[in-house]
């Protein structure tokens, strides 16, 4: 009887021992984050003949989220539509709110991440302020890609 005891004993402490590492290899740190987040910067970049901006999204990501960074004045809301290379809107969202950032505003666009294929995008920042015509501000271009 005191064999089995001993087995049983260290078994247990086999198992004590391993489950706190199996659990840290299971714990959410490794997993991919559930949202992206990407600042872009008016056309600039792309004028000066730095390229597009890249977005890369990991595969298992849900949304990801477009800081578009402007200079232009506050306004009340502001809208924003994504657009294909070839100029057709794909995604809008309205009534978004602007953060002050860095000495201009940051507007956030959230998209579904697998809303858009790989491919070139651009997407145009709209003001709008009440009882006047919505004002188009910039332009975001970006390349989305997928790992």
């Amino acid at each position: 009887m005191p064999l089995e005891a001993g087995r049983t004993g260290a078994a247990a402490l086999l198992v004590l021992t391993l489950l706190p590492a199996a659990l840290w290899r299971m714990a959410p740190g490794d997993a991919t984050p559930a949202a992206v987040s990407v600042s872009l910067s008016p056309g600039l970049l792309r004028d000066a003949g730095a390229g597009v901006a890249r977005v890369t999204l990991p595969d298992g990501c849900e949304v990801f989220h477009l800081d578009l960074l402007t200079s232009a004045d506050a306004y009340a809301t502001y809208s924003a539509t994504v657009h294909e290379v070839s100029g057709d809107p794909i995604w809008s969202q309205h009534k978004l709110s602007g953060a002050v950032r860095d000495g201009g505003v940051s507007v956030r666009l959230t998209l579904p991440c697998g809303l858009l294929p790989e491919n070139d995008y651009w997407v145009r920042l709209t003001g709008v302020a009440p009882g006047q015509e919505p004002a188009a501000l910039e332009r975001y271009d970006f390349r989305l890609l997928r790992d």
